[in-house]
Protein backbone atom coordinates (compact mmCIF):
# COMPACT_ATOMS: atom_id res chain seq x y z
CA UNK A 1 0.00 0.00 0.00
CA UNK A 2 3.12 2.38 1.20
CA UNK A 3 4.52 1.57 -2.72
CA UNK A 4 0.77 2.16 -4.48
CA UNK A 5 0.78 5.77 -2.19
CA UNK A 6 4.36 6.47 -3.01
CA UNK A 7 4.28 5.89 -6.55
CA UNK A 8 0.98 7.96 -6.80
CA UNK A 9 2.76 10.85 -5.31
CA UNK A 10 5.85 10.50 -7.53
CA UNK A 11 3.33 10.39 -10.62
CA UNK A 12 1.21 13.64 -9.42
CA UNK A 13 4.61 15.73 -8.83
CA UNK A 14 5.63 14.85 -12.30
CA UNK A 15 2.45 15.89 -13.63
CA UNK A 16 2.40 18.84 -11.54
CA UNK A 17 5.96 20.62 -12.77
CA UNK A 18 5.29 19.45 -16.31
CA UNK A 19 2.29 21.24 -16.16
CA UNK A 20 4.09 24.01 -14.25
CA UNK A 21 7.18 24.27 -16.51
CA UNK A 22 4.88 24.89 -19.43
CA UNK A 23 2.48 27.76 -17.87
CA UNK A 24 4.99 29.37 -16.49
CA UNK A 25 5.13 32.63 -18.45
CA UNK A 26 7.55 35.76 -18.95
CA UNK A 27 7.00 39.11 -20.31
CA UNK A 28 7.28 39.58 -24.11
CA UNK A 29 8.39 42.17 -26.09
CA UNK A 30 7.37 42.63 -30.53
CA UNK A 31 8.13 45.50 -32.21
CA UNK A 32 6.52 46.06 -35.69
CA UNK A 33 8.54 47.82 -38.17
CA UNK A 34 6.88 48.43 -41.50
CA UNK A 35 9.68 49.07 -43.98
CA UNK A 36 9.58 50.58 -47.83
CA UNK A 37 12.72 48.20 -48.80
CA UNK A 38 15.47 48.98 -46.26
CA UNK A 39 14.17 52.49 -44.97
CA UNK A 40 11.84 52.52 -42.53
CA UNK A 41 8.38 53.47 -43.33
CA UNK A 42 6.98 56.97 -42.33
CA UNK A 43 4.40 59.40 -43.27
CA UNK A 44 6.68 62.54 -43.09
CA UNK A 45 7.83 62.95 -46.70
CA UNK A 46 8.51 60.69 -50.16
CA UNK A 47 10.78 57.50 -49.79
CA UNK A 48 12.28 55.71 -52.26
CA UNK A 49 12.22 51.71 -52.33
CA UNK A 50 13.96 50.05 -55.66
CA UNK A 51 11.98 51.30 -58.66
CA UNK A 52 9.23 53.26 -57.05
CA UNK A 53 8.82 56.52 -54.88
CA UNK A 54 6.11 56.01 -52.81
CA UNK A 55 4.16 59.33 -50.17
CA UNK A 56 2.60 57.07 -47.48
CA UNK A 57 -0.17 59.14 -45.75
CA UNK A 58 -1.93 56.22 -43.66
CA UNK A 59 -1.08 52.54 -42.59
CA UNK A 60 -3.05 51.21 -39.50
CA UNK A 61 -3.91 47.43 -39.22
CA UNK A 62 -5.32 44.92 -36.74
CA UNK A 63 -3.34 41.68 -35.19
CA UNK A 64 -5.30 39.49 -32.58
CA UNK A 65 -4.88 35.88 -31.71
CA UNK A 66 -1.44 35.55 -30.88
CA UNK A 67 -0.61 31.59 -30.39
CA UNK A 68 2.59 30.58 -29.11
CA UNK A 69 4.43 27.06 -30.03
CA UNK A 70 7.12 24.68 -28.50
CA UNK A 71 9.73 23.86 -30.71
CA UNK A 72 7.85 20.96 -32.23
CA UNK A 73 5.60 23.50 -33.34
CA UNK A 74 2.90 22.16 -31.30
CA UNK A 75 0.67 25.01 -29.84
CA UNK A 76 1.33 26.07 -25.98
CA UNK A 77 -1.08 29.06 -25.19
CA UNK A 78 -3.54 31.95 -27.21
CA UNK A 79 -4.15 35.17 -26.38
CA UNK A 80 -6.83 36.53 -28.17
CA UNK A 81 -6.49 39.83 -27.25
CA UNK A 82 -7.09 42.13 -30.74
CA UNK A 83 -4.02 45.12 -31.20
CA UNK A 84 -4.65 48.00 -33.94
CA UNK A 85 -1.49 49.42 -35.04
CA UNK A 86 -0.71 53.00 -36.90
CA UNK A 87 2.29 54.55 -37.83
CA UNK A 88 1.51 57.48 -36.78
CA UNK A 89 1.63 56.34 -33.27
CA UNK A 90 4.88 54.90 -32.62
CA UNK A 91 4.10 53.39 -29.34
CA UNK A 92 1.16 51.10 -30.73
CA UNK A 93 3.96 49.39 -33.60
CA UNK A 94 4.85 47.72 -29.42
CA UNK A 95 2.94 45.43 -28.35
CA UNK A 96 4.00 43.53 -24.82
CA UNK A 97 2.19 40.48 -23.62
CA UNK A 98 3.27 37.25 -21.99
CA UNK A 99 4.61 34.20 -23.46
CA UNK A 100 5.26 30.37 -21.77
CA UNK A 101 8.91 30.14 -21.22
CA UNK A 102 9.24 27.07 -23.83
CA UNK A 103 7.61 28.85 -26.52
CA UNK A 104 9.72 29.00 -29.40
CA UNK A 105 7.89 30.22 -32.12
CA UNK A 106 4.89 32.58 -32.51
CA UNK A 107 2.12 33.11 -35.15
CA UNK A 108 -0.82 35.79 -35.23
CA UNK A 109 -3.74 36.88 -37.01
CA UNK A 110 -3.45 39.95 -39.42
CA UNK A 111 -6.84 41.25 -39.33
CA UNK A 112 -9.97 40.38 -37.23
CA UNK A 113 -11.97 36.52 -37.42
CA UNK A 114 -14.96 36.31 -38.06
CA UNK A 115 -16.38 35.81 -34.05
CA UNK A 116 -15.47 38.85 -33.33
CA UNK A 117 -17.14 40.59 -36.45
CA UNK A 118 -20.67 39.06 -36.24
CA UNK A 119 -20.00 40.13 -32.60
CA UNK A 120 -21.10 43.41 -34.17
CA UNK A 121 -18.92 46.77 -32.89
CA UNK A 122 -17.24 46.57 -29.67
CA UNK A 123 -14.70 48.38 -27.70
CA UNK A 124 -11.10 49.04 -27.13
CA UNK A 125 -9.17 48.40 -29.88
CA UNK A 126 -12.07 47.84 -31.75
CA UNK A 127 -14.03 50.46 -30.94
CA UNK A 128 -16.16 51.98 -34.29
CA UNK A 129 -14.16 55.57 -33.32
CA UNK A 130 -11.20 54.34 -34.42
CA UNK A 131 -12.21 54.36 -37.75
CA UNK A 132 -11.44 50.66 -38.64
CA UNK A 133 -15.28 49.68 -38.78
CA UNK A 134 -17.84 49.70 -42.01
CA UNK A 135 -21.23 48.34 -40.18
CA UNK A 136 -22.52 45.12 -39.02
CA UNK A 137 -22.65 43.72 -42.08
CA UNK A 138 -18.97 44.14 -43.51
CA UNK A 139 -17.83 44.29 -40.56
CA UNK A 140 -13.81 45.66 -39.64
CA UNK A 141 -11.37 47.11 -41.84
CA UNK A 142 -8.43 44.92 -41.22
CA UNK A 143 -5.79 46.41 -43.10
CA UNK A 144 -6.13 50.68 -44.02
CA UNK A 145 -3.19 51.43 -46.48
CA UNK A 146 -3.28 55.10 -48.32
CA UNK A 147 -1.17 57.49 -50.40
CA UNK A 148 0.22 58.14 -53.53
CA UNK A 149 3.15 56.78 -56.16
CA UNK A 150 5.27 59.16 -56.99
CA UNK A 151 6.46 57.99 -60.33
CA UNK A 152 6.58 60.25 -63.87
CA UNK A 153 2.95 60.25 -62.28
CA UNK A 154 1.49 60.52 -59.44
CA UNK A 155 -0.83 57.86 -58.82
CA UNK A 156 -2.97 57.74 -55.41
CA UNK A 157 -3.37 54.84 -53.56
CA UNK A 158 -6.24 53.76 -50.83
CA UNK A 159 -6.62 49.77 -49.90
CA UNK A 160 -8.99 49.05 -46.96
CA UNK A 161 -9.27 45.83 -46.86
CA UNK A 162 -11.52 44.04 -44.95
CA UNK A 163 -14.46 41.56 -45.28
CA UNK A 164 -15.05 37.94 -43.46
CA UNK A 165 -17.75 35.95 -45.24
CA UNK A 166 -17.20 33.14 -47.82
CA UNK A 167 -14.68 33.45 -50.37
CA UNK A 168 -14.46 37.25 -49.59
CA UNK A 169 -12.96 36.56 -46.32
CA UNK A 170 -9.79 38.93 -45.56
CA UNK A 171 -8.96 37.17 -42.09
CA UNK A 172 -5.46 35.24 -42.28
CA UNK A 173 -2.91 33.96 -40.33
CA UNK A 174 1.12 34.83 -40.51
CA UNK A 175 3.55 32.52 -40.68
CA UNK A 176 5.75 30.72 -37.82
CA UNK A 177 8.51 32.96 -36.67
CA UNK A 178 11.26 31.89 -34.38
CA UNK A 179 11.42 33.97 -30.99
CA UNK A 180 14.28 35.61 -29.98
CA UNK A 181 15.02 37.68 -26.62
CA UNK A 182 14.36 41.18 -28.64
CA UNK A 183 11.72 40.68 -31.29
CA UNK A 184 11.76 42.34 -34.36
CA UNK A 185 8.95 42.27 -37.07
CA UNK A 186 9.13 44.03 -40.32
CA UNK A 187 6.51 44.67 -42.42
CA UNK A 188 7.65 45.11 -45.86
CA UNK A 189 4.80 47.64 -47.46
CA UNK A 190 7.06 48.32 -51.16
CA UNK A 191 6.41 44.55 -51.52
CA UNK A 192 2.96 44.75 -51.53
CA UNK A 193 2.78 48.12 -53.20
CA UNK A 194 4.50 47.13 -56.08
CA UNK A 195 2.27 44.17 -56.49
CA UNK A 196 -0.76 46.22 -55.84
CA UNK A 197 0.16 48.61 -58.89
CA UNK A 198 1.34 45.69 -61.11
CA UNK A 199 -2.04 44.75 -61.00
CA UNK A 200 -3.16 48.25 -61.70
CA UNK A 201 -5.18 48.03 -58.30
CA UNK A 202 -5.23 51.39 -57.02
CA UNK A 203 -8.43 51.41 -54.73
CA UNK A 204 -10.50 48.82 -52.52
CA UNK A 205 -12.83 50.52 -50.10
CA UNK A 206 -15.10 47.44 -50.11
CA UNK A 207 -14.95 43.23 -49.45
CA UNK A 208 -14.14 41.61 -52.42
CA UNK A 209 -12.27 38.94 -54.19
CA UNK A 210 -9.38 41.31 -54.82
CA UNK A 211 -8.99 42.50 -51.21
CA UNK A 212 -9.66 38.64 -49.87
CA UNK A 213 -6.14 38.12 -52.66
CA UNK A 214 -4.18 41.14 -51.58
CA UNK A 215 -4.70 40.33 -47.76
CA UNK A 216 -2.91 37.01 -48.03
CA UNK A 217 -0.26 39.15 -49.80
CA UNK A 218 -0.08 41.71 -46.92
CA UNK A 219 -0.81 38.49 -43.98
CA UNK A 220 2.87 37.15 -45.98
CA UNK A 221 4.86 40.32 -45.08
CA UNK A 222 5.90 40.00 -41.93
CA UNK A 223 9.44 38.53 -40.94
CA UNK A 224 12.10 38.56 -38.71
CA UNK A 225 14.41 41.65 -38.55
CA UNK A 226 17.88 40.93 -37.35
CA UNK A 227 18.76 42.01 -34.29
Amino acid sequence: MKRQITFLISVFLLLFFSAKSQTEQSNFRLQFVPMFGDSIATTSGIVSAGNNNYHLSKCRFYLSNFQFFDADQKLISTESQAYLLDIEDPQSLIIITTKPKNATYIMFGVGIDSINNVSGAMGGALDPTKGMYWSWQSGYINVKLEGNFNGPHIKKFEYHLGGYAGENACYNTSAFIPISDTLNIGVSLSEFLNLAEAQETFKIMSPSATAAQLSKVFAALFQPLNP
